[in-house]
């Protein structure tokens, strides 16, 4: 007979935990590239990928802190910030709104608060719709300067 599973494991979110095992070859690329940027500038989008739950998201917002350096600017686009047209939170949804993008999209065409580096985080890009999918192609194709993902 099988037992059901109860996971009672209490894990910090990505944002919170201190903890990375496993990822230094990654990090130490990141590093690198970005200790060399003012020689080769850095690409502006880099991709994290693998199975849930190895730490990718707990890689992203450890560099994300390290390069904004909690006076650029930081956004996050997830199922947690989801809106929809009326820019109220979306919490029935199954994948991230092109309004949320949208809304990151209108920001980032501000002036950037300190004039230091932005980073946009987006967790998962596999839960974007089409739509949203769509409107973070146009702005990747050409990136304003000075801006990560």
């Amino acid at each position: 007979m099988a037992t059901k599973k109860n996971n009672s494991y209490n894990f910090p979110h990505p944002m919170d935990n201190d903890c990375l095992i496993g990822h230094t070859e990654v990090l130490n690329d990141f590093l690198s590239a970005w200790n060399a940027r003012d020689t080769h500038p850095i690409h502006p989008v880099w991709m994290l990928t693998g199975p849930r739950g190895i730490g990718k998201a707990t890689l992203a917002y450890k560099i994300a802190k390290m390069v904004y350096g909690n006076i650029g600017d930081f956004f996050i686009i997830d199922m947690d910030r989801n809106i929809d047209k009326d820019g109220k939170p979306k919490t029935d949804g199954k994948v991230i709104s092109v309004y949320t993008v949208r809304a990151m999209i209108e920001k980032m065409q501000m002036s950037s608060m300190s004039g230091n580096w932005r980073v946009i985080l987006i967790d998962s890009v596999d839960e974007l719709n089409t739509a949203a999918s769509n409107a973070l192609l146009k702005l990747l194709e050409e990136p304003p300067a000075k801006t990560l993902f």
